[in-house]
């Protein structure tokens, strides 16, 4: 919180409550794929998925991707990080490495050799690395997947759920730190995060028969 309020409080004009210092703590503490939902107005996209992958940058990560529904939904976020990286004067003045290299607003390097790109969920992620550190995405931001269109075809947020879990997962550093931090709202059964959510439940179940999620 010290970070966003002092670097941009142009973005966060509100106070930070308990949920926010919790999907922080949970987000950093664990690896693989974590789930981060909550009620619209939470911050979820500005926190982490903006603000928190920059902060991450300059603690030694080189390689982030910003995927979404699709590529003009992703280049979205990527075009926010580009905006505060050239402007904002006074993460630049204490952190000038971040500053981009490239006018590509939806894949560029910083001057530090870090590397941001776009990519919609439908586009490949296998085999994709940082040519300048040689390095896999060591965080991959998956934000707005699920359109509301699709909402009566279970299908589409199935292969949507395999896509992130399977394709997305195996492309991270194989030193098994990345992460994968997937945002979104619990709105409908048929999307891809509510899809997330029974399978964790299900897994859950299957250990302690009397596991009540809604006690949880």
């Amino acid at each position: 919180s010290y970070f966003c309020l002092t670097y941009f409080p142009h973005i966060f004009k509100h106070n930070f409550c308990f949920a926010h210092e919790e999907m922080f703590s949970i987000v950093e503490s664990n690896n693989g794929v974590t789930a981060v939902t909550g009620f619209r107005g939470l911050g979820k996209t500005v926190l982490m998925g903006v603000v928190y992958p920059i902060w991450k940058i300059i603690k030694g990560e080189r390689y982030i991707i910003h995927t979404a529904a699709d590529s003009e939904l992703a280049e979205e976020r990527t075009a926010f990080t580009y905006n505060e990286l050239t402007n904002n004067k006074r993460l630049l003045s204490d952190f000038e490495y971040l500053f981009p290299e490239d006018a590509d607003e939806s894949d560029f390097y910083l001057k530090n050799k870090a590397r941001i790109r776009a990519r919609g969920i439908k586009q490949t992620f296998r085999g994709t690395i940082n040519p300048k550190t040689s390095t896999r995405p060591g965080i991959i931001i998956c934000d707005d997947i699920d359109k509301e269109e699709n909402i009566g075809n279970q299908t589409i947020g199935r292969k949507r759920l395999d896509k992130i879990t399977q394709e997305l997962g195996g492309s991270l550093d194989p030193s098994g730190i990345g992460k994968i931090l997937w945002l979104g709202n619990l709105v409908h059964p048929n999307y891809a995060i509510c899809q997330f959510q029974q399978l964790i439940e299900d897994e859950l179940k299957t250990d302690n028969q009397n596991f009540n999620p809604d006690n949880t």
